[in-house]
């Protein structure tokens, strides 16, 4: 992932997050007012033209709070999608990272065999299944093995 790419996600999702608990705060206060409003509209004290207006600013912040309680999940779908791409992001890092430990692996492999102080009766460096390793030999040797084991891991990965 980018460094650019990984700031904007946490960007956007501290700034959906803060939405979203603005809304919440907005919503729990305006909750109590719907219940005052009905209790309100309940008391036969007050005109009919007025119980109308309050039944009719009833609807509109039961309106409103569903649009919100909306909105809110609107926010989270959101945020879920932000932690999805970041994921998805991270799992093609780890595939590239985990393709290219293997491919090199062989080769640690063969050095950690190649660098094993081994000799036989006479002195001469040798390497257990492979022999005597002598100057013009060991060198082709180490590298085409390499090249041969990273090839076998690569058609088959």
């Amino acid at each position: 992932i980018t460094r650019e790419e990984a700031r904007v996600s946490k960007d956007v999702e501290k700034r959906l997050l803060r939405s979203k608990v603005e809304l919440d705060w907005l919503q729990r206060k305006v909750r109590p007012m719907v219940k005052v409003l009905k209790h309100i509209i309940k008391d036969k004290a007050i005109d009919p033209d007025v119980t109308r207006y309050l039944e009719d600013i009833e609807d509109h912040l039961n309106t409103w709070l569903e649009e919100v309680s909306r909105i809110m999940g609107v926010c989270h779908s959101l945020r879920d999608e932000v932690n999805s791409y970041r994921d998805r992001q991270q799992q093609k890092v780890l595939y590239v990272l985990t393709l290219v430990t293997t491919l090199i692996m062989p080769t640690h492999l063969l050095t950690g065999i190649f660098g094993m102080n081994w000799q036989d009766a006479d002195g001469k460096p040798v390497v257990p299944g492979l022999g005597v390793m002598e100057e013009s030999r060991g060198y082709y040797l180490f590298w085409g093995l390499a090249f041969s084991l990273t090839t076998l891991i690569w058609l088959t990965f």
